[in-house]
C-alpha cells in the first residue's frame, strides 16, 4: 500500500532550544553531542565495544563507578531491566564484563569490567584526552584554563544543589 503525502518532504527543520540562558542551551547541544552514538564512535573507534547505543555509557559507568548490580546499572543508563539484561549479555559475549556474586549479599550478582573491559574503558579516557585536545588546539592557554575552571565550578555548583 502506497501513503499519500500532503507535500514534498522538507528539509529538516532546525530546533532552536528555547532557553532564555546561552550557556544553559550550549550545555544541553554540548550534552546531546557527547550522548550521540556519532560522537561515541569518534572516541571508541574500532575498538571491542559492541555497537550498541549503550554500551559506551556502560564501560563508562563500570569504569567510574565500579561494580554494579544489573539493576544499579540500569538506573544509570536510564534504560529499562530487561534492555540492561540484554546488554549486559552482549558486554559479556565481547569478553568485557562479567557476572560476580555479590559479596554483602550471596542472592544477587553485580556485573563487573574484566581486565579487558578496564583496558577498553581506560582506552575511552585516553581517546577522550586526545579527542579534547584537539578540540582545544587553537585556544590560548589561558582559555583552556579559564574552561576547565569554570566548568569544575558549574559541576561542582549542580551537584552541590541536587533539587
Amino acid at each position: 500500500m502506497v501513503r499519500k503525502l500532503d507535500e514534498a518532504p522538507a528539509a529538516p527543520a532546525t530546533v532552536l532550544l528555547p532557553y532564555e540562558s546561552e550557556a544553559l542551551a550550549d550545555l544541553v547541544r554540548i550534552s546531546g553531542l557527547l550522548n550521540s552514538l556519532e560522537f561515541q564512535r569518534k572516541i571508541v573507534g574500532d575498538s571491542v565495544i559492541p555497537d550498541d547505543p549503550n554500551a559506551f555509557s556502560a564501560i563508562y559507568a563500570l569504569a567510574t563507578a565500579g561494580s554494579l548490580r544489573p539493576g544499579v546499572l540500569a538506573t544509570k543508563l536510564h534504560v529499562s531491566a530487561p534492555t540492561a539484561s540484554r546488554l549486559v549479555e552482549k558486554l559479556s559475549c565481547a569478553g568485557l564484563v562479567r557476572r560476580i556474586a555479590d559479596p554483602d549479599d550471596s542472592r544477587a550478582s553485580l556485573v563487573a569490567l574484566t581486565a579487558e573491559g578496564a583496558k577498553a574503558g581506560a582506552d575511552i579516557f585516553s581517546k577522550g584526552d586526545i579527542m579534547m585536545d584537539a578540540l582545544l588546539a587553537d585556544w590560548q592557554p589561558h582559555d583552556r584554563i579559564a574552561l576547565t575552571s569554570l566548568l569544575s565550578r558549574l559541576a561542582d555548583a549542580m551537584l552541590s544543589d541536587r533539587r
